[in-house]
């Protein structure tokens, strides 16, 4: 055997192995930056799944703690209803009703013009359906209940940025609501008695006057909900 076909079979081996290592080298390398994606993906969802949960239990406490304010406004007007000493007088009776105005072209009636600006931000809007000069003793109680409610609505306003409306529609075919908002912007339509947002409060579907969340999103006429 030559010596030169002894070095040409050592370079063929030489070769040979180092393409096997390149090859080798080359599928490790692969594996790690796959093992590296991998543990990066692992750390980016635990990351995001930590950051959701918090998010969720953030959320979670803010609408509890919306609940249990709605069920203090609820507690707060039932004993104002309930509460004989708590009546109108005729006084006091005839000065809200005088207070009213009737928009006859559109059919309702509004406090509009007792919101100054300077009290705007303690007092939300009223409106109801038809003329005022109707409006029955009941009504004018519940509606003067709802009005004293207001610091109530004002409160759960500022303490919750997530409640950035608060809404009292009556069967007796009025509403109100906090934030004040113009009656040409929104006010009381038939239409409100028939949203799930009044009817999942009723004692047909609520029997139990549980705290409910709507079926569907609301959007009020002046663009929010």
């Amino acid at each position: 055997m030559s010596k030169q076909s002894s070095l040409t079979r050592l370079h063929d081996r030489l070769s040979t192995f180092m393409l096997v290592t390149l090859v080798l080298a080359g599928g490790l390398a692969g594996l790690f930056l796959v093992k590296s994606a991998e543990s990066g993906n692992s750390r980016n969802d635990l990351a995001l799944t930590n950051r959701l949960s918090e998010r969720r239990q953030h959320i979670d406490s803010q609408l509890a703690r919306i609940a249990d304010h709605v069920l203090a406004l609820r507690t707060m007007a039932e004993s104002r209803l309930k509460r004989p000493t708590q009546k109108l007088s005729s006084a006091s009776r005839h000065h809200l009703k005088s207070s009213l105005q009737h928009d006859k072209r559109q059919g309702y009636f509004h406090l509009d013009t007792l919101h100054h600006p300077t009290i705007r931000k303690n007092v939300g809007s009223l409106t109801g359906l038809g003329d005022p000069s109707q409006v029955d003793a009941e009504t004018l109680q519940e509606m003067q209940v709802v009005l004293d409610l207001n610091v109530g609505f004002q409160a759960g306003y500022e303490s919750f940025p997530a409640a950035n409306r608060f809404y009292y529609i009556s069967e007796r075919n009025f509403l109100s609501y906090y934030p004040w908002r113009p009656a040409n912007r929104l006010h009381f339509t038939p239409a409100l008695l028939e949203n799930s947002v009044f009817l999942g409060g009723t004692p047909a579907l609520n029997p139990q006057r549980r705290v409910y969340w709507p079926d569907s999103p609301f959007a009020d006429d002046a663009g929010a909900g």
